[in-house]
């Protein structure tokens, strides 16, 4: 996964498995979940008890977790995983008796803006049709037709499932792709 140096107010989402079986593990208690994560060549920050979110759409809260359902666990993160320098590899733990220990690399980087020659400041927000949860590291064209002969701008949706542009105002094509997923390709939108 690849997320922003110094990224404010990250969620991510685990599915925790139980060890003994491997299942998914729906039953977890979010506040006996612990979390650390550990920067390349660095020592793995001090422990981190979870606390629980209101509700899956509750605002960020530093170590916040719910129980989304399925066993998938929304895990919020502090904002110091993220304050390393861009290349940087942060690795996020998420810990649990009775889970296997469960990981994800990221990626520090600089804003994901690649993207366009445009005069206006575009975002565009990628989010799974069913969950409603952001889909990030998903590849993002834009084009000014259908069948894309012409891409004008491309990029990659970060942690919250956003890609950022510049374009100019008018009706764009969108192009999305990501491993696991089936898009209906062009999203028609318009920049205004």
């Amino acid at each position: 996964m690849i997320i922003e140096s110094g990224a404010k107010g990250v969620s991510t989402y685990f599915v925790l498995r139980d060890a003994a079986e491997h299942l998914p593990n729906p039953n977890l208690t979010v506040t006996n979940i612990d979390l650390y994560y550990v920067t390349h060549r660095g020592a793995i920050s001090e422990k981190a008890d979870c606390i629980l979110l209101e509700s899956p759409a509750a605002p960020w809260a530093a170590n916040g977790a719910y129980n989304v359902g399925q066993g998938i666990y929304r895990i919020d993160w502090p904002d110091a995983a993220f304050a390393g320098e861009i290349n940087e590899v942060v690795q996020l733990i998420v810990v649990c008796f009775g889970i296997d220990t469960t990981f994800l690399e990221v990626l520090l980087s600089t804003r994901m803006m690649t993207m366009g020659a445009g005069a206006i400041s575009w975002i565009y927000t990628l989010t799974d049709e069913i969950t409603g949860f952001p889909i990030a590291d998903a590849e993002i064209w834009i084009s000014l037709d259908n069948p894309a002969t012409n891409i004008i701008a491309q990029g990659r949706t970060d942690q919250n499932g956003k890609a950022y542009f510049m374009l100019d105002a008018g009706i764009i094509y969108v192009w999305r792709a990501r491993t696991g997923y089936i898009f209906d390709n062009p999203d028609q939108e318009e920049v205004t």
